[in-house]
């Protein structure tokens, strides 16, 4: 290629993309309006994209300067792709226009009601769980299941004053106190939402069984998406379904067919594991039974053996035990677990999972790439223990009748790579091959510090090899290096 046909094809892949990014940005704001990064607005906004793409073209500029045995391939288009981000959830949008809302920032530390969408009163939260442990408060938006004027805690093993029950074993109350009277001494909750206890008896007052209440963790700086340039030719991919996006921004990198239902097999115990730890007391003993042991497919547990709740944990999300999934379910009653299974995805914004089994063996669990990543997002977020075991490469658990112990391996191939943050495999017929893994990655515009990385493949013929490709293309172009379209001259 000479050097004229070189500069043709380098501004022209330039001319495509400023013309893309303009283009797509009119778009975007005509029709999206805005979307929402992490729990704040981002409004499409021509001069940012105007920006981008000068920013873009300075880029390309300098990459082409620094290689010039570069060259473009005949036909190739690229993309800019923060012209659409995944929300978490509008605040504004599950206040309902009449009636009764409790909104409760666990950023802020305030609840605010709501009467007919206008705000009637404002109390400050004094104590919540603690954030990154086991008891962290979740969020998502619930409804008022119950109400106690005294409610006794069978885990604390203390009298709440005006609970309310919103999800599993959480509650808002006032202050608590032990059976002698005395109060308990300021601190971090078993993840309840601990108010006064004056301030909790309004709350009680006005709040009826049913009320909605949304509980979030609000942002105190709005993270932006990057605007980094891709090229539209990603790998060749064998999974029929596939999403990467930035768990900060919810940017999305890659897609294919990200909203579409499909069967998730495994998958399934990311939402077993998040019930059982919200809705099951810790340390409650769970002995294994024959129907534990029945279940079809993988499981390592023996009739006979005890364990805690927690323990079971581990083989539920390392070795994706399908007895363990069935003990969890078990112990709290099987449809009754089910069912909080579909109202927890409900709650935090999977609007196209459902859920029949708590371990994924039924082909009617289904649920979609985009879902998955608001699930990532979640356990990312808020249930950063559970995240946790998901990457352990080696745990040991104790066994009460059969063996001294259980030695359980990760069956996760990415579990020993120290940028590997967590995630989880699932194969059955009817779902292929799945998997969800986050990864941490360099931030390109600022060394001192990373993002995380979220991929999701459903339907694939070989997860770790469509996971990999994916994570690699995706690397190589925030990191400016020439994506796979542009090839050196040879």
């Amino acid at each position: 290629m000479d050097d004229n046909a070189h500069k043709s094809d380098k501004h022209g892949l330039i001319s495509v993309i400023k013309t893309t990014i303009l283009s797509v940005a009119v778009v975007s704001a005509t029709y999206f309006g805005s979307s929402y990064v992490g729990n704040l607005v981002f409004r499409a906004d021509i001069g940012n994209y105007e920006q981008m793409a000068a920013a873009s073209e300075a880029k390309l500029n300098s990459i082409f300067n620094e290689n010039p045995g570069l060259m473009v391939k005949s036909g190739m288009t690229a993309s800019v792709i923060n012209t659409r981000s995944i929300p978490t959830f509008d605040v504004d949008m599950h206040i309902p226009d009449t009636g009764k809302a409790v909104v409760a920032d666990l950023a802020g530390m305030k609840v605010t009601l709501y009467q007919n969408k206008k705000e009637v009163g404002k109390y400050p939260i004094i104590s919540k769980g603690k954030e990154g442990s086991r008891w962290q408060t979740p969020v998502g938006a619930y409804n008022i299941q119950s109400k106690e004027r005294t409610h006794l805690s069978s885990i604390g093993e203390v009298y709440m004053p005006y609970s309310m029950e919103f999800y599993g074993n959480f509650f808002i109350h006032g202050w608590p106190t032990y059976p002698n009277g005395s109060p308990v001494k300021l601190g971090y909750t078993g993840g309840c939402i601990r108010l006064s206890t004056s301030d909790a008896k309004n709350v009680y007052t006005f709040a009826d069984i049913g009320t909605p209440i949304l509980v979030y963790e609000g942002t105190t700086s709005e993270q932006m998406a990057k605007g980094i340039m891709m090229a539209t030719d990603t790998p060749q991919i064998a999974a029929e379904s596939y999403l990467v996006a930035d768990m900060g921004t919810g940017e999305v990198f890659a897609e294919k067919n990200a909203n579409e239902i499909r069967p998730i097999a495994s998958l399934t115990k990311l939402v077993t594991a998040i019930v059982a730890n919200e809705a099951i007391t810790y340390n409650k003993q769970i002995k294994i039974t024959k129907h534990v042991t029945d279940t079809l497919g993988e499981k390592t547990l023996k009739q006979g053996d005890v364990f805690t709740a927690t323990e079971l944990l581990y083989p539920l999300l390392m070795q994706s035990d399908n007895g363990a999934a069935v003990a969890l379910a078990d112990a709290y009653g099987s449809s009754g677990f089910i069912k909080l299974m579909n109202a927890k995805a409900t709650a935090i914004g999977m609007d196209n999972t459902h859920f029949e089994d708590a371990h994924g063996i039924s082909e009617k669990n289904t649920s979609t790439a985009e879902d998955l990543f608001r699930l990532s997002r979640y356990f990312y977020d808020n249930q950063r223990f559970l995240l946790d075991i998901t990457k352990l490469p080696q745990k040991t658990i104790p066994a009460t009748v059969y063996n001294s112990r259980y030695d359980l391996y990760n069956f996760n191939v990415f579990s020993g790579m120290p940028e590997f943050l967590g995630g989880k495999t699932g194969k059955t017929t009817a779902a292929k091959e799945t998997m969800v893994a986050l990864f941490s990655y360099a931030d390109p515009d600022n060394a001192q510090s990373t993002s995380t990385l979220a991929i999701i493949v459903l339907g694939s013929d070989d997860r770790k090899q469509d996971v990999t490709k994916l994570r690699d293309w995706t690397l190589a172009s925030l990191n400016n290096t020439p994506p796979a379209a542009i090839t050196r001259a040879q």
